[in-house]
């Protein structure tokens, strides 16, 4: 049995981001198996599964993009059925700052079985 997928991602120093960008968030506390890549900002889906997907930011015109299409337009924290290789990452709608004490975390709500 595959332990549960974990990742916690923040940034420091400040960043701006415009219309359409990957928001990239390099501090990683957590990164169960590598599942987030801090170089590109994306979350690879390791098993098909629930999973639960959160970001907090001081301006709100970020969004949650599942293999580029926006999962999640107004709400901070999604409970999402996901499959394997599928790419979660935060993309900037408009010009934003994400700073100190914004996060993008996921959590797998259940183990895998082999």
């Amino acid at each position: 049995m595959i332990e549960l997928v974990a990742f916690s991602s923040e940034t420091r120093p400040p960043q701006h981001y415009g219309d359409g960008d990957h928001v990239i968030l390099t501090r990683v506390s957590i990164n169960t198996d590598g599942v987030y890549d801090p170089s590109t900002g994306v979350f690879t889906v390791p098993y098909d599964g629930e999973y639960s997907i959160n970001y907090s930011c001081h301006f709100p015109d970020i969004v949650v993009m599942v293999d580029s299409h926006i999962y999640n337009e107004t709400d901070h924290s999604s409970f999402v059925h996901l499959r394997v290789n599928q790419k979660v990452w935060l993309r900037s709608v408009g010009e934003n700052v994400v700073g100190p004490g914004d996060c993008f975390i996921g959590v797998s709500l259940q183990k895998k079985d082999e």
